[in-house]
């Protein structure tokens, strides 16, 4: 049984839909791991200031050097978590687009035989 060309455009449409909504998962993804990776990156820039006393300023970059290791190990699992996540969201996002142009193709071909 051939599906009717009616149906094929809704199908079409459908999967078109769901391609678009899987490829801005794939955006939010990319944006969230590149925030994360900025937020690791700015760790590495910050310090105390350099005019302090250098008693003070010593304990303040050993208590920042701590909270900002602690920062990073917690940073580098969200990032593996964000990394596995886009990876999961782009392999979805490819099955959409496949399906979504299959779809447009099967509608195509039976356009052209009518």
């Amino acid at each position: 049984m051939n599906p009717s060309p009616s149906t094929l455009r809704r199908l079409a449409t459908i999967a078109a839909l769901i391609r678009d909504a899987r490829l801005e998962i794939v955006k939010r993804c990319a944006h969230a791991q590149a925030q994360t990776s900025q937020r690791l990156e700015d760790l590495q820039k910050k310090g105390p200031a350099e005019d302090m006393d250098p008693i003070v300023m010593n304990s303040v970059r050993l208590n920042y050097e701590a909270w900002a290791d602690a920062r990073r190990r917690d940073l580098l699992i969200t990032l593996a978590r964000q990394r596995a996540e886009l990876g999961e969201a782009e392999a979805a996002a490819r099955e959409a687009f496949g399906r979504a142009e299959a779809l447009r193709k099967i509608g195509a071909r039976a356009d052209r035989r009518r």
